[in-house]
């Protein structure tokens, strides 16, 4: 009776376990279908148009700090315009290795939590396929 009730608590144990798993497979099933429906993701791609939207930007006024030579500054804001939340990201993963490659520098305003992206360099600096 003894071995009888061990097996039966873990059978009940491995039920609910099982049950649980099939509830985190239903929760999460949603959103790795959507993911899976989605544009592959090409950082290039998202690369050429973070530099396209800051290079289409209009130069802003110039300031003290880069002797009065005008740049372009593009918001972030204007940058992911109209994406959906999950290109949004994509855009910013793209805008940071950008700036890690010299293309762009991020410029962040600590009052209203906004960014700007100033264009350094047009092109991509380095062929991300080493990074692959």
């Amino acid at each position: 009776i003894d071995k009888y009730t061990a097996g039966a608590e873990q059978w009940a144990e491995e039920t609910q376990l099982s049950r649980r798993v099939g509830q985190w497979q239903d929760r999460i099933r949603p959103a790795l279908e959507a993911e899976n429906a989605r544009p592959e993701y090409n950082i290039k791609t998202y690369q050429n148009r973070v530099l396209d939207s800051v290079s289409a930007a209009p130069q802003a006024a110039a300031t003290a700090d880069k002797d009065k030579e005008k740049r372009k500054l593009a918001p972030f804001e204007q940058v992911a315009g109209g994406c959906e939340h999950w290109e949004v990201c994509r855009l910013f993963l793209a805008s940071l290795m950008l700036a890690n490659e010299g293309n762009v520098e991020v410029h962040y305003n600590r009052e209203t939590g906004a960014f700007n992206l100033e264009l350094l360099a047009s092109s991509l600096r380095t062929d991300i396929d080493h990074y692959t």
